[in-house]
């Protein structure tokens, strides 16, 4: 074979990988099909309302939770900025989940919600937000 011949050869191999995704055609890929929940749960015997945040996929993939619990008087309608926030991260991995416990502290009712924000394979992800929990 000559020269240009192998050249040509090269062209075409690299051509294909390319277009195929180094090896695997574009019916080979599959994009994760996930299920992302945000919770906030009171415990009056603790004293403690928990803000946890779970994302679940039914194929293995790299994924990021930025979970963050919020307050507000219940009359008030503005969140203000989060109590606390936990990020957690994992490739490989099919479920993820962090959770926040909070102390109540105060006479007053307050309303807490859990915001979560998820990333999918480095892309992000439509956040979740729990319904409204009133703890005194």
């Amino acid at each position: 074979m000559t020269a240009l011949c192998r050249h040509r050869t090269l062209v075409v191999q690299v051509l294909l990988l390319a277009s195929c995704g180094h090896g695997e055609t574009s019916d080979d890929a599959q994009a994760p099909d996930c299920l992302v929940e945000a919770t906030t749960s009171y415990a009056p015997q603790a004293n403690v309302v928990t803000g946890k945040g779970i994302i679940s996929c039914d194929i293995a993939a790299n994924l990021s939770l930025y979970v963050c619990i919020y307050s507000k008087g219940t009359a008030e309608t503005d969140w203000g900025p989060p109590l606390q926030c936990k990020t957690t991260g994992g490739s490989g991995q099919t479920t993820l989940s962090s959770e926040i416990p909070i102390a109540i502290v105060g006479p007053t009712p307050n309303d807490y919600r859990t915001v979560v924000n998820t990333q999918l394979n480095l892309a992000d992800q439509p956040a979740e937000t729990s319904p409204t929990v009133t703890a005194p």
